[in-house]
């Protein structure tokens, strides 16, 4: 039980400085920063497989009483890394990795140390969670289809070079 926790604790405080030098590197564009960030997270993904695959293996039974959570931490991890090497984006690089941590520290920190009790109370909230977030991205992607929508009619109207291209009147 020990050895877990450690590399648990290990992996979060590695992700927390990831996180650090990401929002470095955001407020201030910094080379070092943004190498130190995506090292260290590249770290974190390391260490995140090494224990999915100890654990798929069965070499560490019972290690994960929800493995969804880790998965998913797992997967948003692996997403940062291969879109920040395709197309580095500050923004979604810390956006993504903050819900990847937020999501690793739910795992780590709250889902494992319960009862059997209480971690079926848990679960039922993690689904309460879980609909509330579909909602808000069903609310996005509507709002993303919305501003797609008006970004075609936009580029239509500028390219028939038409005078009524919709204009913001937002304060300057």
């Amino acid at each position: 039980m020990f050895a877990e926790r450690w590399i648990f604790d290990f992996i979060v405080y590695v992700f927390a400085l990831s996180l650090v030098f990401a929002l470095s590197d955001l407020l201030h564009a910094n080379q070092r920063s943004k190498r130190l960030s995506y090292g260290l997270l590249l770290l974190v993904w390391v260490l995140q497989s090494f224990v999915f695959i100890l654990q798929a293996a069965s070499i560490l039974p019972g290690m994960f009483p929800i493995d969804s959570l880790f998965i998913y931490s797992w997967v948003l991890v692996s997403f940062t890394l291969i879109m920040h090497v395709i197309y580095p984006m500050p923004l979604l690089f810390f956006l993504t990795n903050f819900v990847s941590f937020l999501v690793l520290m739910i795992h780590v920190f709250v889902i494992q140390n319960v009862s059997d009790g209480l971690q079926e109370l848990y679960v039922s909230n993690l689904v309460l969670v879980h609909l509330s977030m579909a909602i808000a991205a069903y609310a996005a992607f509507s709002l993303s289809s919305i501003g797609t929508l008006l970004y075609l009619v936009h580029t239509n109207l500028l390219k028939k070079k038409s005078g009524r291209v919709l204009r913001c009147r937002c304060p300057a």
